[in-house]
C-alpha cells in the first residue's frame, strides 16, 4: 500500500501523519476526527486540548460500539431470513 501524509489541525497546531491506504479513506478519517474534535470542543469549552481529544476519542469509540452492535443484529437477522428462505426452497424442492 502507498504511504500518504495527512494533516489535522488540532487547536491551531498542524499535525502531519503518515498514513497507508487510499487517499479518499484517509481524507474521510481526518474529516471525521476533525468533526469529533470540533463537537467535543463545543461541548466542553473549559477542557484542555488533551481532555477534548479524549472526549472526542470516547465519542468515536461509542459510535464504533453502537455500529458494531447494529451490524451484529443485522447479520443475525440476515442469517435467520436466509435459513427461512433456504427451508422454503428445500420444501418446494421436496414437493416437486
Amino acid at each position: 500500500m502507498k504511504n500518504n501524509t495527512v494533516e489535522l489541525d488540532f487547536f491551531g497546531q498542524k499535525l502531519i501523519f503518515k498514513a497507508s491506504g487510499d487517499t479518499e479513506t484517509n481524507q474521510e478519517v481526518i474529516a471525521l476526527v476533525a468533526q469529533k474534535l470540533k463537537q467535543a470542543t463545543e461541548r466542553a469549552q473549559t477542557l484542555s486540548p488533551h481532555q477534548v481529544a479524549i472526549l472526542a476519542l470516547l465519542d468515536l469509540a461509542e459510535d464504533y460500539v453502537h455500529t458494531k452492535r447494529k451490524t451484529k443484529k443485522f447479520k443475525f437477522s440476515l442469517d435467520q431470513k436466509t435459513k427461512e428462505l433456504m427451508s422454503l426452497v428445500d420444501f418446494k424442492t421436496i414437493q416437486s
